[in-house]
């Protein structure tokens, strides 16, 4: 009966979602990918999904410090391990502090926002940056406009970059946000491709990928190049 029926939790249905639309559009599963930047992580669940979905690499929240006691405390009551971490200890003892935490127990890594923590925590060898995800569901265009520049400097690089996003946010046109990102990351040292995606509600996609990292994933992947067939590419020619 109903008593014995699995518990429908929304949040969790829009995570899935998400996943399957890089699933969808790029042919990526959580697991390829060895590093994720969660960019305002709510509850802390969607690193659980990804987690629950396969995903094995280190992955990082990025919010406000009362926020992130309140992921590590959701967290930890679920079982996850949960750490939130000071950048200038972690880059005093980088090698050592992720040859302990990263990946091994599944923990994830709680960075605030107020701070420059998130450059020392966030692992720059290109190898792995090519096979990272920078991953924000509104929480960036809901952003103030300084925060957003801040934290656009650490995204370039990744090898994915998802958003979703409303149209508007206050008084921030997102459209023109998500055109101008569009043309910095296409003139970018690491080139992208670009697409933003209509959906439902005033809601937009975003993704974008560097054009080289179909060369660090499987043979077997479907083609990345699915999103030129299917939406309009953002192009800085």
């Amino acid at each position: 009966g109903l008593q014995n029926a699995a518990t429908f939790r929304p949040g969790r249905t829009q995570h899935v979602y998400n996943i399957l639309i890089l699933r969808h559009m790029l042919g990526l599963l959580p697991s390829d990918f060895d590093q994720i930047l969660d960019y305002g992580g709510g509850t802390g669940d969607t690193s659980v999904a990804f987690r629950q979905m396969g995903f094995s690499g280190q992955y990082f929240i990025y919010d406000l410090p009362p926020v992130l006691l309140l992921q590590q405390y959701f967290l930890r009551y679920s079982g996850w391990p949960a750490y939130v971490v000071d950048g200038e200890t972690v880059g005093l003892h980088h090698q050592h502090f992720f040859a302990r935490n990263r990946s091994t127990d599944c923990s994830v890594l709680l960075v605030s926002s107020l701070t420059d923590a998130v450059e020392s925590v966030i692992d720059r060898a290109d190898h792995v940056l090519k096979r990272s995800l920078f991953y924000a569901t509104f929480s960036l265009t809901e952003s103030p406009m300084n925060a957003r520049l801040k934290i656009e400097r650490t995204m370039v690089g990744f090898g994915v970059i998802y958003l979703r996003m409303m149209r508007t946010y206050e008084k921030h046109d997102n459209v023109e946000y998500a055109k101008r990102l569009g043309t910095l990351l296409t003139t970018a040292p690491n080139d992208y491709t670009v697409c933003l995606i209509p959906g439902g509600r005033d809601t937009l996609t975003f993704i974008a990928y560097r054009l080289d990292i179909a060369d660090t994933f499987s043979s077997d992947q479907p083609c990345l190049q699915t999103a030129r067939t299917e939406h309009e590419l953002m192009r800085a020619d």
